[in-house]
């Protein structure tokens, strides 16, 4: 909870008190109470923004302050409510409290991981057609594929700029987004109101903190049906860290793309489990792609040929791509098919290219959910019954194998769920009960990732770090190598 919230709650109980129990209190009590109240909740109101979970409250608080009814009762200290009702009222009223104190806990407005590197961090978006390609989710012809990217940064950072929110300000974006990330949570869009006070803690367009070295670039590409706003915390983290960060809305795979222009896009991909490996191969080639686009444009955009803050500070010689779920799978692919770029992490992706001999010498990353050693234990005793489901998870272990002797290694993070490798486990708590994510804390799951990934990156583009690569740490036990 915010911090006029929590004051809101507490001072809805003290005037609550103040009414019902006016004979053992003092009756200015009842007055002080209510204008505090009032004036907590004027402030909430004007400082953090209403939202829905906080009902109970506005109202218990505007009804006792406002009601005639309740006026009455405060202001004769004659005033004798039958012990049975006046006690079934403060039941109640704790009820409702306590329910909206509950409500707002579970959906809370979080904050983002605070940052753990040297550098502030900058971020701006922008749009980038590949008039070499049509695309292929529309009807119009000639269509061309049309991506949006976001880029975080080290930045110079003034007193008076503020954060960015993680989703856009904007009613028509931001109802966009509500409207695809409620149909994959499945649960009613209006929950998601108050998603738009959620903020980073990246400055919009701040200026790039240059350095006597230009900065190694990341490339993030998300999952299948998600959206790059699910992975802001490990972009901003490398940002501030000393890298250049870019992440990849992959069109019409996505809950929604909302771009600039004011246009948006849904999720149109035809995809699924039971396709996934004969659908697979050619979604990949379209995401694979994007990521080689996106790397030629900024070649371009370094070179100063595109308006942008970024002009001469990145390292185009250091490159690596991540990547969660079939965004994962594609950054191995990229990683195998573009010689340009030194390193790739694969959070929890299944491969779509199981061709062993098409791997690169390169170093990759594998992050695995804590199903991972049961997955392997099951199929070294030949307990998996499907003979093709056998054969493939054979075929990606094998390529496991094949990285490790390239420099790469492979971690399980016990507690995690598949999307403990995204930022969907700091929005709530009750994602756990759903099966979305696993046991660890939210934030404790981000930390052991951003980490990992973080050394594992300095180690293979800047030549620093490498420690967590190395095994298993005592500061890490939910970390298993395989």
């Amino acid at each position: 909870m915010r911090l006029y919230e929590i004051l809101l709650a507490l001072s809805c109980f003290a005037l609550l008190m103040s009414t019902l129990f006016t004979r053992k209190l003092p009756r200015l009590s009842g007055i002080v109470a209510s204008t505090i109240s009032m004036s907590i909740l004027t402030l909430h109101l004007w400082q953090e923004g209403y939202r829905w979970q906080m009902f109970g409250v506005y109202s218990l608080t505007i009804v006792i302050t406002g009601s005639p009814c309740w006026k009455s009762i405060r202001s004769s200290s004659t005033v004798n409510l039958w012990r049975s009702v006046r006690y079934t009222l403060f039941g109640l009223s704790c009820v409702v409290i306590t329910f909206t104190v509950l409500l707002s806990s579970c959906l809370p407005v979080f904050q983002l991981p605070k940052l753990e590197g040297s550098y502030q961090v900058g971020t701006f978006t922008m749009s980038l057609t590949d008039e070499g390609r049509e695309e292929s989710y529309t009807e119009n012809g000639g269509d061309k594929r049309k991506l949006l990217v976001q880029f975080w940064y080290p930045a110079q950072v003034d007193n008076v700029q503020k954060t960015e929110p993680v989703f856009p300000e904007d009613p028509k974006m931001l109802a966009a987004y509500k409207k695809g990330l409620s149909s994959f949570i499945k649960l009613p869009e209006p929950i998601f109101d108050y998603w738009k006070y959620i903020r980073s803690n990246a400055y919009e367009e701040a200026a790039v903190q240059h350095s006597s070295v230009p900065y190694p670039l990341i490339i993030i590409n998300h999952g299948m049906g998600t959206t790059r706003l699910l992975h802001v915390s490990q972009a901003e983290q490398l940002a501030s860290h000393g890298y250049i960060v870019t992440s990849i809305d992959h069109p019409y795979s996505t809950v929604a793309t909302a771009f600039p222009d004011g246009t948006n896009t849904d999720y149109r991909t035809t995809f699924s489990m039971d396709n996934f490996y004969t659908v697979g191969k050619s979604i990949g080639t379209v995401w694979t792609e994007d990521v080689n686009f996106v790397i030629r444009q900024l070649d371009g955009l370094n070179a100063g040929h595109m308006p942008s803050p970024l002009t001469g500070a990145i390292d185009m010689d250091k490159i690596g791509v991540m990547g969660h779920s079939f965004g994962g799978a594609t950054a191995f692919n990229v990683l195998n098919t573009n010689p340009r770029v030194k390193a790739a992490v694969n959070m929890d992706g299944s491969l779509y290219e199981l061709d062993i001999h098409r791997l690169a010498d390169k170093p990759a990353l594998f992050l695995k959910a804590d199903k991972f050693a049961e997955m392997k234990e099951q199929q070294r005793k030949g307990l998996i019954t499907d003979a093709k489901l056998s054969s493939i998870i054979a075929q990606e272990l094998a390529i496991m194998e094949k990285v490790k002797q390239h420099g790469g290694s492979v971690i399980q993070l016990e507690g995690a769920k598949h999307y403990n490798f995204t930022d969907l486990q700091l929005y709530s708590n009750l994602l756990q009960y759903a099966g979305i994510t696993g046991t660890i804390d939210g934030y404790r799951g981000a930390s052991v990732v951003n980490h990992y990934v973080l050394d594992f990156f300095n180690k293979n583009l800047k030549g620093t770090g490498g420690a967590l690569m190395n095994g298993a740490r005592s500061e890490y036990p939910e970390v298993t190598f395989h």
